[in-house]
């Protein structure tokens, strides 16, 4: 179809009367179909009385728009003249671009269906086809004019549309001259004002399959889908305001609302049921594994508790052999013991999602008898530092040539069997390793408490207390071949017992805590603090601390008492530990050795009681 183009029909009414129905078609403007009655208005058609408008099949003249209401409005007689009134339509009734409830019609006046909707020029004709104005009211005829604003711009360019143009309807176009003649065979065949035929049935009952169907005209809904929306839809819509179609429009869509509202409020109710019962599961979870943590601690506790027996026990067995027999039982219930221990570890998975390292160093705290329920927040991260910052480092030759003396020159075993023999684990071996490097002739610098020398450096004091004899140059630095100190043998028996003494006493079988002690009796870091008969954990360390293995071990001072041990004293303590988390498994930190422990635990199998985790936990 080509822009421009105007059909023009004329043909005989009943009153005799004509009506020009003329439609005017451009690339900015689709024409909307007007039927009255079923049909088209192609041809002249005119009425006599009142008729109606609107875009049901019910009215005189349809208007095929979804800007058009379903009655949308009436002209009536008023005496000499005619008046049209909108029927409360939702868009209204523009005349000359001004929205009106009713108007006059003369001859030639435009009413527009919505300020950018289809409109109709209406006509008076009398029974000769002529123009009456002031007569008596002549019939009405109707002209379905352009469709839009954009229909009064029908010079402009095809290629340039105009953006305000209106939407087009779904249906398909149908104003080339065949359709014309096809019309006005139809209307001449006797379809007209206020008779039936079966289109008006096919008509009426796709209008019912989708009475609310938008325009599919881009041009308002590009202009204010908002506008759209907000006007049939907005929660504040009065339902008083529009025709009887916008008002069924929105209770539909209320009903719709409420629909999904009660289905959001299922699903959410249902979400919130999952929810409860999965916290409820938790919730259970959780307090079973506190329990089960709780036992896991107080089984560690008992643990200590039989490790701290056993080494009492030992202090005096070699005096008083019938109490092997004792010490048989107490071992017999700390094996139990441990293995209740393994099963709660392997229950709630505390290694499992633990690195290898991670996993080595929980092992380690273990074999020192401290439990891995309750270590410290960032413990495992400062023991890897030190081994990665300094064992690892600038340390590593250090490690390397420390272990190769101590095995070059026999040190190892007699260490490991010595400390085991005491009831205390034989990772105390690594203690010489921060010592002295396992050099028997180490000779520390002066202090206020004398001069540390040998393997273990001990002060004069300490070694005195342990027997052994210091010689005459003890105020020298040098090395004395008379003081007992330089003796591997004799020196490392009395380290053992002095770790054991401190072990069954102050430290109460806390490993960790026993070599906090070692370091604080025998450096003296903090000249404030007194030292107990000479050795062990300063006087005023454990003022207050209850005399038990659950208060008296190495976690409390990190976190409780963390104040009461010198800053020193715990990067002591992670030095040796760290040693220890190395030797147990030497290959995966880089070095070309394996477990220089091993081989001395297996040895020392023949000694009776010796603590199981030491042979058990020898391996990574």
């Amino acid at each position: 179809m080509h822009r421009g183009t105007t059909h023009r029909t004329h043909a005989p009414t009943d009153s005799g009367s004509t009506v020009t129905h003329s439609t005017n078609i451009s690339s900015e403007a689709v024409s909307v179909p007007v039927h009255v009655r079923g049909d088209k208005v192609n041809e002249a058609v005119s009425f006599t009385g009142e008729f109606t408008i609107g875009r049901s099949a019910s009215c005189d003249v349809t208007i095929d728009s979804g800007l058009v209401s379903r009655t949308h409005a009436k002209v009536v007689r008023d005496g000499a003249a005619w008046r049209i009134h909108d029927c409360d339509s939702t868009n209204g009734l523009y005349i000359g671009g001004t929205r009106q409830t009713e108007a006059l019609i003369e001859d030639g006046t435009v009413v527009r269906f919505g300020i950018d909707g289809p409109a109709l020029t209406f006509g008076l004709k009398d029974r000769r086809g002529e123009s009456r104005r002031g007569a008596s009211a002549p019939p009405m005829s109707l002209q379905d004019t352009a469709t839009s604003s954009c229909g009064e711009r029908e010079s402009s360019d095809a290629s340039a549309p105009n953006p305000s143009s209106t939407p087009s309807t779904d249906e398909p176009n149908q104003r080339d001259g065949a359709a014309s003649n096809a019309d006005a065979e139809r209307l001449s065949d006797g379809a007209g004002p206020g008779r039936s035929s079966s289109r008006n049935a096919e008509r009426s009952s796709r209008e019912q399959a989708a009475p609310d169907a938008f325009p599919s005209d881009p041009g308002p809904m590009k202009r204010s889908v908002t506008a759209y929306y907000d006007y049939y839809f907005a929660d504040d819509g009065n339902d008083a305001d529009g025709g009887s179609h916008t008002r069924l429009l929105r209770q539909a869509y209320q009903r719709a609302r409420h629909s999904e509202r009660r289905q959001f409020l299922y699903v959410v109710g249902g979400v919130l049921v999952i929810c409860l019962s999965l916290a409820v599961v938790a919730l259970w979870q959780y307090q079973q594994r506190e329990r089960l943590e709780d036992l896991a601690m107080e089984v560690s506790e008992g643990i200590q508790r039989q490790n701290l027996a056993l080494a009492q026990l030992r202090r005096t067995v070699d005096d008083d052999p019938p109490l092997q027999g004792t010490i048989a039982e107490i071992e017999q219930e700390r094996r139990r013991l441990e293995n209740v221990y393994q099963g709660y570890v392997e229950e709630l998975g505390l290694r499992r999602n633990l690195t290898e390292e991670e996993q080595i160093i929980h092992r380690v705290a273990r074999t020192f008898g401290e439990s891995e329920f309750s270590m410290p927040a960032g413990f495992v991260r400062e023991v890897r530092e030190t081994i990665h910052g300094y064992w690892l480092g600038p340390g590593k030759p250090r490690f390397r040539q420390a272990i190769e003396r101590a095995q070059a020159n026999g040190y190892v075993q007699p260490i490991v069997r010595e400390m085991m023999r005491r009831g205390i684990p034989p990772e105390f071996f690594y203690l010489a390793l921060q010592e002295s490097d396992f050099k028997t002739d180490a000779v520390g610098p002066p202090t206020n408490w004398g001069i540390a020398k040998g393997m273990w450096q001990f002060i004069p004091t300490t070694a005195r207390a342990f027997g052994l004899d210091t010689g005459n140059r003890v105020n020298l630095r040098a090395v004395d071949p008379a003081d007992e100190r330089h003796d591997f043998q004799k020196s490392t028996e009395a380290a053992a017992r002095y770790l054991q003494l401190i072990y069954t006493t102050e430290a109460q079988a806390s490993g960790l805590l026993v070599i906090a002690s070692y370091n604080w009796g025998e450096h003296r870091v903090n000249s404030k603090l007194n030292r107990m008969d000479g050795y062990g954990i300063p006087d005023a360390a454990l003022e207050g601390i209850e005399d038990t293995p659950d208060e008296r071990n190495y976690w409390k001072f990190l976190t409780t008492y963390r104040s009461r041990m010198p800053k020193e004293t715990r990067d002591y303590v992670l030095r040796v530990f760290s040693a220890a988390v190395i030797g147990r498994a030497p290959r995966h930190f880089g070095f070309d050795f394996d477990n220089p422990l091993t081989e001395a635990i297996d040895a020392a199998a023949d000694v009776p009681y010796a603590p199981p985790v030491a042979r058990e936990d020898a391996g990574p």
